[in-house]
């Protein structure tokens, strides 16, 4: 007996993503009921176990939704983008073991491996709309209108002391080196103050022996607007680190809101 583990939807965690387990169980004695999943997120510690019968209409396929169970492990870490020096996870190693289970043998002890990495761990604060995933490619096959993670109107109006997260779904390394960095540069009057570099980065982890340590996207970059610092305009891009330092995305732009919040008259 075995499984053929498929993957629909996407791994956007405001989005549907749908795992199937099929099975090939060929005669009744052998027949699959169940299927278990286990769930380790970032570590190798069983976080859920669900056992699902067939799917209605069928009786070889199980189908899991993942990132409603994954949002429900970081329930506490969903958080809007409020206030200053707010926080975001950027994204969950999700290590999935499908076991079958048949009322003759029980559960077999041979588990069928697979790994999702769910993005934007964040509640409401960066939603893709309207454009395609490839859209957010900001490494080495980016453009210039490649988009920024954000569901912002460009420019955005904030307030003073509050913090901004600009995120790409896709960087790309040399050695595990990032190739390329976020520029950002501050306004006073539509004249720069100063502009300042930092790597497009995300840590290396793993989950051994089954995930392999590596890169795994996506890369925020936080902002701490504060204008008593002289400036009332942010922008970020991202470009190649090294020579001829070809732009890989759009610019944001965030202005310092300073209208009333009501009408005088």
């Amino acid at each position: 007996m075995a499984l053929t583990i498929t993957q629909q939807g996407t791994e956007i965690s405001t989005e549907k993503l749908l795992i199937t387990a099929v099975t090939d169980a060929p005669l009744p004695l052998e027949q699959v009921t169940s299927v278990i999943m286990e769930v380790y997120v970032n570590n190798d510690t069983l976080a859920h176990e669900l056992e699902h019968l067939p799917d209605f209409g069928t009786d070889d396929t199980f189908s899991f939704e993942i990132n409603s169970i994954i949002k429900d492990y970081f329930a506490s870490e969903f958080l809007p983008l409020t206030g200053a020096e707010q926080t975001v996870t950027e994204n969950a190693i999700v290590l999935l073991k499908f076991y079958q289970v048949s009322p003759i043998t029980g559960k077999d002890l041979t588990s069928y491996d697979y790994t999702v990495i769910v993005k934007n761990m964040t509640q409401d604060t960066f939603e893709i709309e309207e454009f395609d995933l490839t859209d957010y490619d900001c490494g080495d096959s980016g453009s210039v209108s490649s988009k920024f993670l954000t569901n912002a109107p460009n420019p955005l109006l904030i307030g003073d002391n509050t913090s901004f997260f600009v995120s790409c779904l896709t960087t790309s390394y040399t050695a595990l080196a990032p190739n390329q960095e976020w520029v950002i540069e501050t306004y006073l009057n539509n004249s720069l103050v100063l502009a300042t570099t930092e790597d497009v980065d995300v840590p290396t982890r793993d989950i051994l022996p089954d995930v392999v340590a590596g890169k795994y996207d996506i890369s925020n970059y936080r902002f701490d607007f504060d204008s008593s610092t002289g400036i009332d305009e942010v922008r970020i891009y991202i470009r190649d680190k090294a020579s001829p330092f070809t732009v890989r995305s759009e610019t944001r732009s965030f202005k310092l809101r300073n209208d009333c919040d009501k009408t005088t008259t």
